[in-house]
């Protein structure tokens, strides 16, 4: 099996949307027994819904992949992807 990236480390979008301390926040959000996994989901999909990229449909189906997991790692990996790819790491 190979896998496949962008082909270069520019990032795609000028403006960033997202910077380390947003995946910081979601790795302490994460490690926080306290909140919920509605909670914790909910983080996710605002996480989604606020980057800069117009294709509303993608953010609404990776919405969906969070809401219908039962693994909070699952969720976790989706809003951690999201966010890479949102600062050009090519995910």
């Amino acid at each position: 099996m190979q896998f496949t990236t962008q082909s270069n480390c520019r990032p795609r979008l000028k403006n960033d949307a997202f910077t380390n301390d947003d995946l910081t926040q979601l790795f302490a959000d994460y490690a926080d027994k306290s909140l919920g996994d509605p909670e914790f989901k909910q983080k996710c999909i605002n996480i989604v819904n606020r980057g800069n990229g117009k294709n509303q449909f993608k953010k609404n189906e990776l919405g969906a992949k969070i809401t219908a997991t039962k693994n909070r790692a699952v969720a976790l990996k989706t809003a951690q992807d999201f966010i890479l790819a949102g600062m050009g790491l090519g995910v």
